[in-house]
């Protein structure tokens, strides 16, 4: 007990009043050094006789002038002791069993002494401070609120530690408990579990107090958070915060103290959520329970959480859901699964009275493709269809229209779809053509508005091919145009004569490879779910020498060897080489000419010197004969044109060349 006695004088001198702190008698080194092995290893409360004392407790031997020889007294019983001598201490010790107020009333107290008592817990901490009497030989009444179950220390002495008497002070305990259910749940981490739809007992003790709640919601929905009757002196408040403790709703407050609690959070998705309740200014307590009512209205969206492009709701076609925007500025995401290009209908129906549920539409690249879809008024129906240009992933994006509302009230989404005939798609840049053979047909759509179709033709030969576009949509004036393998426009645009109207055309193959096709409605300014056919054909020239319209591509022919071949397209030139072995004479002539076409030839020398002019017929489609002088062996070069190249024809021409040797 000699190191126990020394300890608790240290511990007296560090807890006493400031007054009584200030005549205290400086600690021994000897002291300390057993203060510091305690601290090393050793409880600071001593071992204690765990029975109850009797209803009444007066002061025994060993005294109770300190923290270790409290006596123990029943929660409910009284106290006797004197402070007999200036600077005199007592110590009680009470077990209370559970979280609730303690009071404290003199029903003695001697004329010299103003009592002063504080309250500890079993660790030596000061949990409630001093409370005096008014007066000397005042009447002593304070209620200390404890947290929870377990012992505490009351500590009473003279107010100023400067006056002693031998009459005796009494004192009389009493103990309310209070509902602590979940407690102790002050801090988050410590929240209590409640279940949702039900009610539960709950109190704001000691002053400061706070209780953290948690629910867990299956769904998206409003919980709602009641106290119909609260303690005349709390204002309660409260808040909710998400399962990372993170505030998603502020401070809800009855309207007075002792007013009900009316608070509505709104919870987006399914999860754990803790509400947290407090007296409004931390600055009231009662003793008296409340009733705190918890209930959850779902909403029935079963698609949350998708407020991210990342989380959204796969919609399956024709497969109604509900949904919901809760809370205020909510979206809901869905994607769906286009297998082609064709009609997708939005319908948003069954709206509450105070949304305009809005829609846009995004592609798997999350750009948006679509404006925002409205109703016309608020809780009107939202039907819109959009068109799809090409299978894939697209999102569909829900909000309120302004983001200004919220309802706890469900609407119902749903999509269809209708696929087009057009299995090219994505067909609408010249990297992705659709591949069209000579003599095939196939058909294909302009979706949506301004969508363009690429085809790619190989052809094979020089000649006439007919490109035809025909069942076009009533509101379409379908229209194209040819590029080569360049990608350089070598027609302008061909349209038909009236919207829905055929559009057949013939074009020009100078030489073969492939070719683009890019097909359009006429103004880019309409659309039609209803297909097009497309078809192309090719009527060859027969010409095999083609390409040899630069010099650096002509022909290699043989004397007295006919040649047939064409001038198309327009413009076309042809030319040829012939090689020499002796000076003398070059004759050409142009048989079976074209109607429509004055063939004309003239002679170049190896070194690409005119050494002739143009030589043509007397009219279009007459024979042509010409000749040059040659002064020595070698190639020579024949150019073949239309004369006024103003015209082109898929029907051959007729060359032959001969050669004359000089005379000796």
């Amino acid at each position: 007990m000699k190191m126990w006695s020394a300890l608790l004088a240290v511990f007296a001198a560090s807890m006493s009043v400031s007054a009584w702190a200030q005549d205290a008698t400086p600690v021994s080194e000897e002291v300390r050094g057993l203060v510091d092995e305690l601290q090393a290893g050793e409880h600071l409360t001593p071992p204690v006789d765990n029975a109850d004392r009797p209803a009444v407790a007066s002061e025994s031997e060993p005294d109770n002038n300190n923290y270790g020889t409290a006596g123990l007294v029943a929660i409910d019983g009284k106290i006797s002791g004197t402070i007999g001598k200036t600077g005199d201490v007592d110590w009680w010790r009470v077990r209370a069993p559970k979280r609730g107020a303690l009071h404290l009333a003199s029903t003695l107290a001697p004329p010299e002494i103003d009592l002063a008592v504080r309250l500890l817990n079993a660790n030596g901490e000061v949990i409630s401070g001093w409370v005096n009497a008014p007066a000397k030989g005042g009447a002593l009444d304070t209620v200390f609120d404890v947290s929870g179950g377990g012992e505490y220390w009351l500590e009473l002495r003279d107010g100023r530690n400067d006056a002693s008497s031998e009459t005796p002070y009494e004192i009389s305990l009493g103990f309310t408990p209070v509902p602590e259910v979940g407690e102790p749940n002050d801090s988050y981490g410590a929240a209590t579990d409640v279940p949702i739809n039900t009610a539960i007992s709950a109190s704001i003790l000691p002053q400061g107090d706070v209780d953290y709640i948690a629910v867990n919601a299956d769904g998206q929905g409003e919980l709602a958070v009641k106290v119909a009757k609260a303690p005349e002196n709390l204002d309660l408040n409260v808040r909710l915060l998400n399962a990372n403790g993170d505030v998603i709703s502020g401070w809800v407050s009855a309207l007075a103290a002792g007013g009900p609690l009316d608070a509505f959070f709104d919870l987006p998705a399914a999860g754990r959520y803790v509400l947290e309740l407090r007296d409004g200014r931390n600055d009231a307590r009662s003793e008296t329970p409340f009733e705190l009512a918890l209930n959850l209205r779902p909403t029935g969206d079963r698609g949350e959480p998708n407020n991210s492009t990342k989380d959204a709701t796969r919609l399956a076609f024709d497969d109604p859901q509900q949904a919901a925007i809760l809370p205020m500025g909510d979206v809901d995401w869905y994607q769906v699964e286009a297998p082609a290009q064709g009609e997708l209908t939005i319908f948003l129906t069954n709206s509450p009275e105070n949304l305009d549920l809005s829609f846009r539409v995004l592609d798997a690249n999350r750009e948006v493709i679509s404006g925002w879809y409205a109703p016309l008024a608020k809780g009107g129906e939202n039907i819109n269809i959009f068109d799809i240009p090409a299978p894939g992933s697209y999102l569909i994006e829900i909000r309120d229209g302004r983001n200004d509302q919220r309802s706890p009230l469900p609407f119902t989404v749903k999509a269809s779809f209708v696929p087009t005939a057009d299995t090219g798609e994505p067909n609408n840049a010249i990297g992705l053509a659709t591949p069209l053979s000579i003599g095939e047909q196939t058909r294909a759509n302009i979706l949506p508005k301004g969508d363009a179709d690429y085809y790619a033709v190989d052809v094979p030969a020089q000649g006439a091919m007919t490109v035809a576009l025909t069942g076009s949509p009533e509101n379409l004036d379908m229209s194209f145009r040819v590029l080569n393998d360049n990608l350089e426009v070598i027609t302008g645009w061909f349209g038909p004569l009236s919207k829905g109207g055929d559009n057949i055309q013939v074009i020009d193959i100078g030489v073969p490879g492939r070719y683009y096709l890019e097909v359009r409605d006429g103004r880019n300014d309409e659309r039609s779910p209803n297909p097009y056919q497309i078809a192309a054909g090719l009527e060859e020239t027969g010409d095999s020498f083609e390409p040899n319209n630069a010099i650096g591509t002509a022909a290699s022919i043989g004397f007295d060897d006919p040649v047939t071949a064409t001038i198309l397209p327009k413009g076309d030139v042809d030319w040829y080489r012939v090689d020499a072995g002796q000076a003398g004479v070059l004759r050409a002539s142009i048989s079976q000419s074209p109607e429509n076409l004055d063939m004309s030839i003239r002679f170049l020398d190896a070194n690409l010197n005119t050494i002739s002019g143009w030589i043509g017929p007397k009219a279009a489609g007459g024979p042509v004969d010409a000749e040059v002088k040659i002064k020595t062996p070698g190639s020579y070069y024949l150019e073949v044109r239309d004369g006024r190249n103003d015209d082109r024809s898929a029907k051959p021409y007729r060359l032959t060349v001969t050669a004359v040797a000089a005379a000796e």
